[in-house]
């Protein structure tokens, strides 16, 4: 069994590529983004930004590195305003390094993945959170959660089915499943 991580980010409508709105600032769902001055989630989707030795780097809200999460296993799914956005499956957290956060670079982050188990939706808005199924009993989320493989895996059928036009996400997210849970995972 892995364990599997939700963590939420504040809106931006921009896919998360470069300077979030003043709508978004005003839609974001986590407390004040603005606090340091800049959205510290905001290149996690722009797989063309902060890719270092083959790996994408981003940002997961928490402090700490989460506890009992294991470097390179698991998927970290993020959600913002009622959506699941996309993922990081494989992924190594490390705790946040504030002096680098301080500075706003590019180069701030404190979660990476290989970046070919990377993903993000197609669109924003392709698969709502259902709470009861992805939630683990929990009625919402703050910054990050735990939830096992029945709801990782509810999460990666829905993007797989929300994605009956774009075979190449649902190629990735299948191929995903497998190296998380093996030759098991049937749709």
């Amino acid at each position: 069994m892995s364990v599997h991580l939700i963590g939420n980010l504040s809106w931006q409508s921009d896919y998360w590529s470069e300077k979030p709105t003043a709508q978004d600032l005003r839609d974001s769902q986590h407390g004040d983004p603005q606090e340091y001055g800049v959205l510290w989630e905001r290149y996690n989707f722009n797989f063309e930004k902060c890719v270092r030795n083959g790996r994408k780097r981003g940002f997961l809200v928490c402090q700490s590195r989460p506890v009992s999460f294991d470097d390179r296993e698991g998927i970290v799914f993020f959600a913002s305003a009622g959506y699941i956005v996309g993922l990081y499956a494989l992924p190594t957290i490390v705790p946040i390094d504030w002096d680098t956060f301080r500075d706003f670079s590019e180069e701030a982050s404190n979660i990476s993945a290989p970046l070919e188990m990377c993903v993000r939706w197609k669109s924003i808005l392709r698969v709502p959170i259902d709470k009861a199924r992805y939630f683990a009993g929990r009625k919402q989320i703050r910054k990050y959660i735990y939830v096992g493989d029945r709801e990782a895996n509810a999460i990666i059928r829905d993007a797989i089915a929300a994605h009956d036009d774009a075979p190449d996400v649902q190629k990735k997210l299948n191929m995903i499943a497998r190296s998380v849970w093996g030759a098991d995972f049937k749709l």
